[in-house]
């Protein structure tokens, strides 16, 4: 019986560990995925209000990982930063500031852009009825 036990035991923990970590595999893929697809549309938002000129403004709807922790719009590139994951996507429009940093958290968060004389803005909507 104790033998029995043993030889359970043997293949059931190996068996068990392996599930957990090919689970927690596929949860970290799930994050880069998200954080992926987060900074590519705001990416395309961004050129998108840029290349409709000055007056154009968007609202677009993210739904950022569960390790979120900031937003960076520097240079040519929308970074989607979390706690071990840097997405990062490219962007030709011309900014109003050299370093837009939003910090954000996880789940929904509603990003505005306009286009302010031919420069974007980017920042964190915070209002639900306002403009």
């Amino acid at each position: 019986m104790l033998i029995t036990v043993g030889m359970v035991l043997a293949f059931t923990v190996p068996v068990v560990l392996f599930l957990l970590t090919a689970t927690s595999a596929g949860y970290e893929d799930t994050l880069k995925a998200q954080a992926d697809a987060s900074s590519r549309m705001l990416a395309e938002v961004i050129n998108e209000v840029y290349g409709q000129g000055t007056g154009a403004k968007r609202r677009v709807a993210l739904a950022l990982p569960s390790s979120s922790v900031r937003v960076v719009v520097e240079g040519n590139e929308v970074v989607v930063e979390t706690e071990k994951y840097r997405a990062s996507s490219p962007i030709f429009a011309s900014m109003s500031t050299p370093r837009t940093e939003i910090e954000v958290g996880s789940g929904l968060m509603v990003f505005e852009v306009v286009n302010v004389g031919g420069k974007v803005q980017v920042s964190l909507f915070e209002g639900a009825g306002g403009g």
